[in-house]
C-alpha cells in the first residue's frame, strides 16, 4: 500500500514511528518525508492482516504528531517492487 499521512508529521519523529510499527507487524517497506513538508509518504508489503493493523497504528502516529488526513492506495506497487525491510529514507 502507499500512504500519505497529512497534517503535523514531520519533526515529530513520525518516519521512525513507522518504521517501529512496521517491524513490529513484519511489515516491509520505507517512510520518507514529502518535499511539500507537510505530509509522510510510506509503502508498505504485508498480509492483509499486517497493512490494515499498520494503517490503524498510523492513523494514531506518535504522540507529538496531529494526523490531519490519511490517503491509501492499496495497489500501489504493480511495477513489482518488493521490499525486504523497512527503512527511513532521506
Amino acid at each position: 500500500m502507499r500512504v500519505l499521512v497529512h497534517g503535523r508529521v514531520q519533526g515529530v519523529n513520525f518516519r521512525w514511528f513507522a518504521k517501529t510499527t512496521a517491524i513490529r507487524l513484519g511489515v516491509v517497506g520505507f517512510a520518507r518525508n514529502t518535499q511539500e513538508g507537510d505530509s509522510v509518504e510510506i509503502r508498505a508489503q504485508g498480509t492483509s492482516h499486517q497493512l490494515r493493523a499498520d494503517l490503524a497504528c498510523l492513523r494514531e502516529g506518535p504522540p507529538a504528531a496531529r494526523v490531519a488526513d490519511i490517503t491509501v492506495d492499496w495497489d500501489s506497487d504493480k511495477d513489482g517492487t518488493e521490499y525486504q525491510l523497512f527503512e527511513i529514507r532521506y
